[in-house]
């Protein structure tokens, strides 16, 4: 019920994941959180009415007085950093796309459409189908798709607890996009509901995968097709998730400027570890609207707690 009501951040759904805890807080709302390696991490804002929000918050603090926050919004950073004492640093971006506005025309399009019409010249067909589950052929087809994108990826294996999983036993109002060639699934994109009292209004595109032999991007198609689908629905907007380490160069007095210079180093210096330049590239170019996204930690460089959240989630 406090999904369906609350649940507007795009991390929302994420929090049903396997491996979470919760913290609830009767007929008001829950932190979603996960213990790792002595860390207690609270996954994005507490799943409630925003005027219940800075309750919620005091009453997990009291409980768990250590806790870091990631991937929160700059109203709850500016909170937990001015009442409980947190340092509050950037972690990167996060970018919605209003869809009442969004059009494939105009010439900054163009690379987008010519993307399009290669996927049909190649014979690329893309549907919104339903998810047949873990027994599944289909799943068989997901996962062997799945492999096939992982080889040519920096990161090679799943990325989970800031991404979710692509098996989940809880799927409601979640819409699965395919794209095949030759009948054979080689791209998905699964997107997860955002939801405001009770009606999904947005949805963001959680888990994707696309066959790297389609050299203009197979995933720009799918969400292409999908955006295109849910705007004639009268979705607000596509949530395009978190931007990792694409941090503004405009500091708020809060920050910890020690987490902000290693967030610039990994954005332009560690490629190898994970493509947050390509990542920015790819999802920049719908030219959806920028909000800034932090991480509340209590030490002003809190290495081991941000080299903790990499390891569990499969990063390093």
């Amino acid at each position: 019920a406090y999904l369906k009501r609350f649940g507007t951040n795009c991390n929302a759904f994420a929090s049903f994941q396997s491996g979470m805890d919760y913290f609830d807080v009767r007929d008001v709302g829950y932190v979603s959180y996960r213990r790792i390696f002595g860390l207690v991490v609270a996954l994005s804002d507490p799943i409630c009415h925003p005027s219940n929000v800075h309750a919620v918050v005091a009453r997990f603090t009291e409980r768990f007085p250590k806790a870091i926050w990631i991937q929160i919004s700059p109203e709850l950073a500016s909170h937990i950093a001015q009442t409980h004492g947190h340092y509050c640093s950037q972690l990167g971006s996060e970018n919605k796309v209003m869809l009442n506005t969004w059009t494939m025309a105009g010439k900054e399009r163009q690379s987008l459409r010519k993307t399009v019409n290669q996927a049909k010249t190649q014979g690329i067909t893309i549907a919104e189908e339903p998810y047949l589950g873990q027994q599944s052929a289909q799943h068989q087809e997901l996962e062997q798709a799945s492999k096939n994108w992982l080889k040519t990826r920096v990161v090679k294996k799943e990325v989970k607890f800031l991404v979710r999983p692509m098996e989940m036993e809880y799927r409601e109002n979640c819409r699965y996009f395919y794209a095949r060639k030759d009948s054979h699934v080689v791209g998905y994109i699964c997107f997860d509901p955002i939801y405001r009292d009770d009606k999904v209004i947005a949805y963001a595109p959680n888990v994707s995968r696309a066959w790297a032999g389609f050299k203009r991007g197979l995933w720009y198609s799918m969400m292409i097709h999908a955006m295109n689908l849910m705007k004639e629905e009268g979705i607000e907007y596509i949530d395009l998730g978190l931007f990792p380490a694409r941090v503004s160069q405009e500091m708020e007095s809060f920050e910890s400027p020690l987490v902000h210079k290693l967030m610039n180093f990994i954005y332009n210096k560690c490629g190898w570890l994970y493509s947050c330049k390509g990542l920015d590239f790819a999802k920049s170019r719908f030219d959806g609207k920028f909000t800034k996204t932090f991480i509340a930690h209590r030490s002003r460089l809190p290495l081991y707690s941000i080299g903790a959240v990499l390891k569990s989630s499969g990063v390093i």
